[in-house]
C-alpha cells in the first residue's frame, strides 16, 4: 500500500528479473501486451567475439512498459535498467547503455501521448508520448556511457571505444546515437536547486559519487519540477560505506516530482 493525498492507494507489480515498476491501477492502466524485457539473450544474437565479455557474465536487464492515464487518455513510457559495475570496460557499459536505447526508442514508437488538433481536411496527428528511463547505470556523470544518453552520440573514436577495437573486439554498436532527448534530474537540480546537496548515490571507502538517473524526454511534455536533494558526505562517512546500520541498501534512492502538461 502507498500513502497518497491521505488515502490508500493499491500499487500494482510488474517485476522482471531483478528490476520492477510499481504504479497505481486506479490512475493508470497498463498495456499488458507492452510489458517487455531485455536480458543479456539480445546481446547473445549481436555479432562480437565473446558473448561474456559484453554480457559482463551474467544478465543485464531492462524492463519497459507503457502506460495510459485514465482520465486524460494520455501514454507514458516508463523502462528501467540496471548496467554492468564493470567499470574497467568502459565500452561494455557503453554497448549494453546503447542496446537499451535502441530498445526504448523501438517500444516507445508505438506509444502516443496527447492528440494535437490538425490543420483543416486532415486528421489530428498524435504526439509521442513521455519517456522516463531509470535505473542503476554504474556510470559516473562524466563517463562515456552517460554522454551517450545525453549527448545523442558518442564518436567512434572516443577512447573508450577505440581502446577495445585495438583489443580486436567487434563492438556490436561501432557508431552509438540514440534519437530521444533526455535530461537527467541531477542536471535539472543542478540548474534550478544550485544550493541543494548534489545526489550521491553510492559510496564505499573508496569510492562517493552517483551512479544512478532518472532520464526524462525534455520535449514531449514531461517536467521536472522537484527533485531530493542529497546527503552530504560527513553523514555518509559515519560508516564504512553502503549498506550502513542507516541505510540498507547499497545505493541511496533519486527521486523527482513531475508534471505531464
Amino acid at each position: 500500500m502507498f500513502l497518497c493525498r491521505g488515502r490508500s492507494v493499491k500499487l500494482h507489480s510488474l517485476y522482471f528479473s531483478s528490476v520492477s515498476f510499481l504504479f497505481s491501477r486506479q490512475i493508470a492502466k497498463c498495456f499488458p501486451e507492452s510489458e517487455s524485457g531485455m536480458k543479456s539473450s539480445q546481446m547473445d544474437k549481436l555479432c562480437c567475439r565473446s558473448v561474456d565479455h559484453f554480457c559482463a557474465g551474467y544478465g543485464q536487464v531492462a524492463c519497459m512498459v507503457r502506460l495510459r492515464h485514465r482520465k486524460t487518455g494520455r501514454e507514458l513510457v516508463l523502462a528501467t535498467v540496471h548496467i554492468t559495475a564493470n567499470y574497467q570496460s568502459p565500452h561494455v557499459q557503453v554497448m549494453q547503455t546503447q542496446a537499451c536505447l535502441k530498445a526504448l526508442e523501438t517500444f516507445s514508437s508505438a506509444a502516443s501521448g496527447s492528440h494535437s488538433p490538425g490543420r483543416i481536411g486532415r486528421p489530428s496527428q498524435p504526439s509521442k508520448a513521455p519517456i522516463i528511463l531509470c535505473g542503476d547505470f554504474n556510470c559516473t556523470p562524466d563517463s562515456s556511457a552517460i554522454q551517450l544518453i545525453k549527448q545523442g552520440s558518442l564518436s567512434n573514436t572516443h577512447s573508450d571505444l577505440t581502446t577495445a577495437t585495438e583489443a580486436r573486439l567487434l563492438l556490436p554498436y561501432p557508431n552509438p546515437k540514440h534519437s530521444l532527448n533526455l535530461q537527467s534530474s541531477h542536471d535539472w537540480q543542478a540548474l534550478k536547486q544550485p544550493d541543494s546537496i548534489p545526489s550521491l548515490t553510492n559510496y564505499t571507502h573508496n569510492f562517493c559519487g552517483t551512479l544512478d538517473y532518472i532520464w526524462t524526454t525534455s520535449d514531449r511534455g514531461l517536467d521536472i519540477t522537484a527533485t531530493l536533494g542529497g546527503l552530504p558526505p560527513e553523514v555518509l562517512s559515519k560508516e564504512t560505506g553502503l549498506p550502513s546500520s542507516r541505510f540498507p541498501s547499497d545505493h541511496l534512492p533519486v527521486l523527482c516530482q513531475l508534471k505531464l502538461v
